[in-house]
This record gives structure tokens, C-alpha cells and sequence, in this order.
């Protein structure tokens, strides 16, 4: 007799943020409870960019504020939503990821891959644990790798094994308006994203910033690789088969969040 496979949907929000001129740490938390408001009660998961929230001190200094907040909106709804966001600390030296449910923090990951220019404190591996919590989360029996920002080119560049995840999520920086540093919107999804999807043969969503411009309409926040044996040079975004089902706009003090629904089927 054959087992029937049963089907497990995870539903995931990856949020775009046009900002214009700096975000406190009060206003990203206004526009998170914003963006609470709008997605379904069923959802899983929230992406949002890296550094959503920033300090000077070491990046620790925030976890018990970005547990407080989200922890106290998260009770609230019966479905258990994971939101996985950003913390930079030290001037971006510490570069962290966080998982939070309901429960608390549930993940913590440290930037491991940092670019050529940075200066930070970087993770012993891939796969370093932070306060004795895994860099990798389980929702609904899937394993869900955390990766701050250029942690995705590591995956490629090292060569690096899956280590049993079904899929990545990116939490990246920030964009720049075209033609300063760090503006390569195109470059980072062809080689971060598909690239990683490429190399761990798994879905990669990712969040970001746009700062002092709008959000590229064509911008791709969630990826998978089906492209054989192709080089991500050669890689384009309509080769991309991972779209959102939906999307809507939430308005803030700065600017707006762009939130693409996707929803990850699979076999259990």
C-alpha cells in the first residue's frame, strides 16, 4: 500500500521597505505593528530586512525590546506567526538575525560571510550557535536557515553542504539610489539569492530596504533556482519561478512597506 504524502503550505510575507531619511528604532516598531495589521491571522512567517532595528551599543542590548514588541503583538493572534528581523549593533559590527514567536526568541544568527570592506565580529561558521540558539528555525517540520545579508554569496563562494534546511531566508540591508555604493538591487538577487538557491537547491526569500528610492517593480524577494546547470551570470529574473500571490502596500512616517505573499508547498 502506498503512504499518501500529505501537502504542508507554509504562508510567508517578505516586506520591502521604501524609506526616505533615517528610521528610529520607535518608528520601525509603529510600521511593524502596521504590517501585523494587514497580513492574515494563517500566516507563518514575516520577513524583514536586516538592521530593522539599530543601536550603538552591542546588539544585545535590543533583544529584550524587539522580544517585548513582538512578542506582546503576537499573543494576540491565534495562529503561530514567526517574525524574523534584524538587529545591528556596535555601528553594524554585530550583524544579527532573530526569530521570534509567541513563545519568545526562538533563533538567533550572526552574520558568517561579511563583504571585502567590513570590518565586523563575524560567526565561527556557517553554522554557529548565538546564547545557545540554533541559526536554523522549524515551522511546521521544516527547517528554515537564517542568513544576514551577504551570508547568502558565502553559501555559493564556499561551497557550503545544505545542512537539511527546505529553504533560506535573507535578511538584507540596504539599497542605495542607482549609481552609489550598494545599489546593486539586480546583482545581489542573481548571485545572493539564486545563487544560494542554486547551491542548496532550496527557495530563498529575502527583505530589504530601498533608501531614497522606489522599490523596483520588478524586484525578485523570493527565489528558486531552476535553471540546471546554468551560471548565475547568466542568470534573469524571468527565469525565476517563485512569484507572490498577492501583494499590498502599508504606509509609514518614511515611507512604505511592500509585502508579497508566497506561499511554500511540499511533501511531507
Amino acid at each position: 500500500m502506498k503512504r499518501s504524502l500529505k501537502r504542508s503550505n507554509l504562508r510567508i510575507f517578505t516586506a520591502l521597505i521604501q524609506q526616505n531619511g533615517r528610521s528610529s528604532n520607535h518608528e520601525r516598531t509603529n510600521l511593524l505593528l502596521a504590517i501585523l495589521k494587514h497580513i492574515p491571522n494563517k500566516t507563518d512567517i514575516l520577513l524583514l530586512p536586516g538592521g530593522f532595528y539599530t543601536t550603538r551599543s552591542n546588539a544585545t542590548t535590543l533583544y529584550k525590546y524587539a522580544k517585548r514588541k513582538v512578542t506582546k503583538e503576537l499573543k494576540k493572534r491565534s495562529h503561530n506567526l514567526v517574525v524574523v528581523l534584524g538587529i545591528d549593533g556596535r555601528r553594524q559590527r554585530d550583524q544579527m538575525a532573530l526569530a521570534i514567536d509567541k513563545g519568545g526568541i526562538t533563533s538567533i544568527a550572526r552574520k558568517f560571510y561579511p563583504t571585502s570592506n567590513e570590518e565586523i565580529y563575524i560567526a565561527n561558521d556557517y553554522m554557529s550557535q548565538e546564547f545557545d540558539h540554533d541559526r536554523i528555525i522549524k515551522v511546521k517540520r521544516k527547517r528554515i536557515y537564517l542568513a544576514v545579508c551577504y551570508d547568502t554569496f558565502g553559501i555559493r563562494h564556499l561551497d557550503l553542504e545544505n545542512p537539511g534546511v527546505d529553504m533560506v531566508l535573507n535578511l538584507i540591508h540596504i539599497f542605495y539610489p542607482k549609481g552609489q555604493r550598494r545599489s546593486g538591487e539586480s546583482y545581489f538577487v542573481r548571485h545572493g539569492l539564486a545563487g544560494a538557491s542554486k547551491q542548496w537547491s532550496c527557495p530563498v526569500f529575502g527583505a530589504t530596504v530601498f533608501y531614497q528610492r522606489e522599490i523596483p517593480v520588478n524586484f525578485q524577494s523570493g527565489v528558486t533556482w531552476s535553471s540546471g546547470y546554468r551560471s548565475t551570470q547568466q542568470w534573469k529574473y524571468k527565469y525565476n519561478r517563485m512569484k507572490p500571490i498577492d501583494q499590498n502596500r502599508v504606509e509609514y512616517k518614511r515611507g512604505y512597506a511592500l509585502l508579497s505573499k508566497f506561499i511554500y508547498l511540499s511533501n511531507e
